[in-house]
């Protein structure tokens, strides 16, 4: 998908969540891109992990970690020591306002990060001692608030006329094992077991494809698309993944 929309000359990419860069093949993406940086939370892990795959200091592979790309990863930990209603509604006003400034590329991919820091929200409030009702209330409005700023700062950051592709695991095959299945029809996995409900909180499939109806994400958009569904094998377990296909407008 990344060398298909490689079609600016020079191409510049920006990764987001490249963690270990083991599912990136940067020795067949350096032929389709002048300038790739790869952007974690983590400042050592990937520049780490280029060091054992011989790309340190490539000049065309740069590293950039240390970056908060919700702009809550502090706030998490505050409120894990002191739980607060009222912090947590800051807490998504802060989200709806946040902005990065990493410059802009003509190719963005968000790598299964937005599955990532949505748990985090989760797992904050819900191991939280505020009461049910509150939680009730304040989770989907934070996992919303989240899930459209992920995608705003995606396309603020891809040039106009460029792409930003947010690549999502949806579910796993612990909780779907169908997924591995050798005629598995994913499409249909999808469609009934998915988004009936078998999915990572927040990660309805529905909530992810109308985010570019949202109209703050819908004015900036020339096309979307949705790609069929895949299998991803990572280290540590099997995903279902979809990726959103999102090309920006040329002005």
């Amino acid at each position: 998908m990344l060398q298909e929309v490689a079609v600016a000359k020079p191409c510049t990419l920006s990764v987001w969540g490249a963690g270990r860069t083991t599912d990136l093949d940067l020795i067949e993406l350096i032929n389709h891109f002048s300038r790739i940086e790869l952007v974690d939370l983590d400042s050592a892990i990937t520049e780490k992990a280029l060091l054992q795959r011989g790309f340190e200091n490539h000049q065309q592979v740069n590293a950039r970690g240390g970056v908060d790309l919700c702009g809550l990863n502090s706030d998490w930990d505050l409120f894990c020591r002191s739980p607060d209603e009222n912090r947590l509604h800051e807490m998504i006003e802060k989200c709806a306002q946040f902005q990065l400034d990493l410059g802009t590329y003509d190719v963005l991919v968000s790598t299964c990060l937005l599955s990532q820091i949505l748990i985090k929200a989760v797992d904050s409030i819900q191991s939280s001692n505020l009461e049910e009702s509150i939680q009730a209330n304040l989770l989907p409005r934070m996992l919303r608030a989240i899930r459209e700023k992920h995608v705003e700062l995606m396309l603020a950051h891809t040039r106009p006329g460029g792409t930003a592709l947010l690549v999502t695991d949806l579910t796993s095959a612990e909780a779907l094992p169908e997924i591995l299945q050798k005629e598995a029809d994913l499409n249909q996995l999808l469609s009934n077991e998915v988004a009936g409900g078998n999915h990572f909180h927040g990660m309805n499939p529905h909530l992810i494809y109308q985010l570019g109806q949202i109209p703050a994400i819908a004015n900036q958009l020339a096309r979307m698309q949705v790609s069929p569904p895949w299998v991803w094998n990572s280290i540590e377990s099997q995903y279902l993944c979809v990726a959103i296909r999102l090309q920006k407008k040329q002005s």
